[in-house]
């Protein structure tokens, strides 16, 4: 049975944290892999490969790309037939070595029944059509493994152009993932932290200004506005591209998303018990969400909406790579399991069909609360229509534009991609970011890629508040007496 996942690790943020505000602001991680970008938001190039064999912490793990894909692009069949492939080819070139080996040539024949149960698998899940996992690729890529007469274990070289495509759309993926990690609270926040950075400029700004002009006072006292309009331009533009500099100041933190808070809180264990708590959790692939669209825009049925409650969920979509929320010491490289099929269940095909255009329910904690199930003879509501109605939901929607030309324009300089597909992550991202302001936990941000983007953001925003508040006070100082 797969270990049931829990939250990440939870800080409290203290004010002794403050203290070292001043070290984190001059001393800053290393720009590994940064891409030349005159944006507020940085650009990383960090390799698939590097993500895939666990070199990176959260929350650019391996676990955080598989729920990535998982919850928000809804596309999880990538990375696992990527990982399947990778052990397939392992498990070849061990069966090549005894075919070859006098000593070990006794054990091929059982060597190669398992490899080529372990390719029928493969098939059967990823490459026949209308199965949950099934690769989102042209009928063209894939028909030659529907002929008859094939190669029970064929050769790794055989999947090449699968390889070749999955891994762009898997490189896509990375790339829309690693600038979605570089924000640190939900939208809620984002927009208290917008609504703080007009408020200190106005504040700021209008109150010194008009007694100036009103008592005519000398020139330079004008020069009293620069502390609140630089402070609170760096508050707004570091929130609109997603940092709060109310958390920022505090630690290395971010909020947690919607579907880690939906998982129960992890046991507190003292350090003395670890290892005698701790026993590798056995690996399970998580149900897939009902839909996934791709580039040959085929719709491809999924698993029907199941609305369950919070416990519920986090026993039915336990990771892969679960052991890396667990509460004990995280380091990248660790070794996976072997791939395991029997971890994906058996999931009945949905008869309820949807319009690629409209989009598709989302996962279970998209709906949760929300909606009931079709065979209740209730109607099932859009994954779009969670969010609570709220009398601040039109300031929201005037938020997350600006946020998207201000941050996900850096995106095009990869767009390769078609637009629809880029609307549809970007309302899933939406979605996942969407928990209250202040009540959300803390966790701690781990990944220096991560930390280098969010320290940009705020060093960037800081230094174009700057530039802007001395060019208003040139302004303001070349306006002559009354």
């Amino acid at each position: 049975m797969a270990a049931v996942q829990t939250q990440p690790s939870t800080v409290k943020p203290s004010f002794r944290s403050l203290l070292s505000l001043p070290s984190r602001i001059c001393n800053p991680p290393p720009a590994v892999g940064k891409v030349r970008s005159f944006g507020v938001t940085p650009l990383f190039s960090v390799r698939l490969d590097d993500v895939l064999d666990r070199k990176h912490l959260p929350p650019l793990g391996l676990k955080d790309f598989e729920e990535w894909l998982l919850y928000v692009e809804l596309c999880p069949e990538n990375l696992y037939f990527i990982l399947w492939l990778r052990e397939y080819r392992t498990r070849y070139a061990a069966w090549q070595k005894q075919c070859n080996s006098p000593s070990d040539a006794p054990f091929a024949s059982a060597a190669a029944s398992r490899l080529a149960a372990f390719y029928t698998r493969a098939k059967q899940t990823f490459l026949s059509p209308n199965t949950n996992y099934e690769l989102n690729l042209s009928s063209t890529i894939l028909a030659p493994f529907q002929e008859p007469g094939q190669d029970p274990h064929p050769d790794p070289s055989t999947f090449r152009d699968v390889e070749q495509e999955v891994r762009r759309m898997l490189e896509q993926s990375l790339r829309r993932f690693i600038q979605a990690q570089m924000t640190n609270v939900g939208n809620r926040r984002v927009l208290c932290g917008i609504i703080a950075g007009v408020l200190v400029i106005l504040f700021g700004f209008i109150p010194p200004i008009t007694t100036n002009f009103v008592n005519n006072q000398p020139r330079w006292l004008r020069m009293t506005v620069f502390p609140g309009l630089w402070i609170g331009l760096t508050i707004l533009l570091s929130a609109l591209h997603g940092v709060c500099l109310a958390v920022y100041i505090f630690g290395d933190l971010r909020q947690l998303r919607k579907f880690e808070l939906a998982r129960p809180v992890a046991p507190k264990l003292h350090k003395t018990s670890l290892s005698a708590h701790f026993s590798p959790p056995s690996v399970s692939l998580p149900s897939p969400p009902t839909t996934a669209y791709g580039r040959s825009h085929r719709h491809r049925q999924r698993r029907p909406g199941s609305f369950i409650s919070a416990t519920e969920f986090s026993d039915a979509t336990v990771s892969v790579y679960s052991r890396e929320v667990q509460p004990f010491p995280i380091s990248p490289g660790q070794p996976l399991a072997d791939f395991d099929f029997d971890g994906l269940p058996s999931l009945p095909k949905t008869q309820r069909t949807m319009s690629v255009r409209n989009g598709s329910s989302g996962p279970t904690w998209y709906h949760h609360g929300h909606a009931q199930d079709q065979t209740n003879g209730v109607e099932v509501r859009s994954g779009w229509d969670d969010e609570q109605p709220s009398r601040w939901k039109w300031l929201l929607g005037i938020v997350d534009r600006i946020q998207t030309r201000c941050s996900l324009k850096n995106i095009s300089t990869y767009a390769t991609m078609e637009s629809d597909t880029t609307k549809r992550v970007k309302k899933r991202s939406k979605l996942m970011n969407a928990v209250p302001a202040f009540s959300v936990p803390l966790t701690k941000v781990l990944n220096p890629i991560i930390l280098r983007g969010q320290w940009e953001i705020v060093v960037r925003s800081a230094g174009l508040g700057f530039l802007v508040t001395w060019v208003v006070c040139a302004l303001l100082l070349a306006i002559p007496y009354r």
